[in-house]
């Protein structure tokens, strides 16, 4: 099928989740927002900062040692499958069991982020994650949201406030 701009506006319009196949798995990831990105960016700011020098042999050892804090690479792709809409939905827990029956269950909200996050972790390679992490994030189009992010911040930047001036630098002084 030849996938023409009307295809992607529709499917945009109309919220459809997008089949991404990756590793033998297939995921059915709900449509990217503007919500869901800001969800994102909050893990994102959570990994590790690695100073990895281009002269440096141990590249793997700096690399291994990160790892763990690596963990929420599993909780962005799953956000990114489930989608802000879907990440807390209700579920029943049991509250009294009698004799390892449910006798009594509530329900509770329930943020699914973590289970599949765990999922991905423990059943892709590292090579499948970057590969369904690609293939989310493209489908994101993140130069619209981060040049709309660069925006608002230069007009923010250039707005002049009741009582200041700007200077030749560009910074503000009060009259």
């Amino acid at each position: 099928m030849n996938k023409t701009l009307e295809y992607f506006v529709s499917k945009e319009v109309l919220q459809e989740q997008e089949e991404i196949k990756v590793g033998g798995f297939t995921f059915n990831a709900a449509p990217a927002t503007v919500a869901t990105m800001i969800l994102v960016s909050r893990y994102i700011s959570q990994l590790p900062q690695l100073n990895i020098d281009s002269k440096s042999t141990d590249v793997l050892k700096e690399v291994l040692a990160a790892a763990p804090d690596c963990e929420c690479l599993g909780d962005i792709a799953a956000i990114m499958i489930l989608g802000s809409k879907d990440i807390i939905k209700q579920k029943k827990v049991p509250v009294f069991r009698l004799f390892g029956r449910v006798i009594l269950s509530k329900e509770v909200d329930y943020d699914y982020t973590k289970e599949l996050g765990r999922k991905l972790i423990d059943n892709l390679d590292p090579q499948h994650l970057n590969e369904l992490l690609g293939k989310l994030f493209a489908r994101t189009k993140p130069d619209f949201f981060f040049g709309t992010i660069i925006f608002l911040n230069e007009v923010n930047l250039l707005r002049k406030t009741k009582g200041e001036k700007t200077t030749a630098s560009g910074q503000s002084s009060e009259e």
